[in-house]
């Protein structure tokens, strides 16, 4: 994807500036991402995309799924602002940061999981990252 194409309407709709470079591999996830079960698609009489739910009856003309690239690009984008603002380069923090990978290396060999709940919270924790309202990253 070149980053100086006019603006694209995918990421437009995900609230993306073309200037994000780091996020402009989600647009081109949205912009190809299959139809959830249940949904088909046919052209209306100006050839524009329309998508109908059989099941539930319903009609529209965004895509199903780019609602869910919407929530998570803005998720994204507040955890690279959030990042920014901790100085993530940091010597202290990198330092953290390899050991924990350390850590995750060695459980690999050693042929365990390689994540805990413990590493998982010192790395959110380094990274700013409220476990308490983003608790999510633990469950899946």
């Amino acid at each position: 994807r070149d980053p100086v194409d006019s603006v694209d309407p995918v990421a437009a709709e995900l609230g993306l500036d073309q200037n994000e470079e780091h996020l402009l591999w989600l647009v081109d996830a949205a912009a190809s991402v299959e139809l959830p079960e249940g949904w088909i698609t046919f052209p209306d009489e100006n050839g524009c995309a329309v998508y109908y739910h059989e099941r539930k009856l319903f009609v529209t003309r965004k895509h199903p799924m780019l609602q869910r690239f919407k929530v998570y690009a803005e998720q994204l984008q507040k955890f690279y602002q959030t990042l920014s603002s901790k100085a993530l380069n940091s010597t202290k923090i990198r330092a953290h940061l390899a050991v924990i990978l350390n850590e995750v290396l060695n459980r690999c060999h050693r042929e365990v999981p390689p994540m805990t709940p413990v590493l998982l919270e010192r790395t959110a924790v380094l990274l700013g990252i409220d476990t308490t309202s983003e608790f999510l990253l633990s469950t899946k």
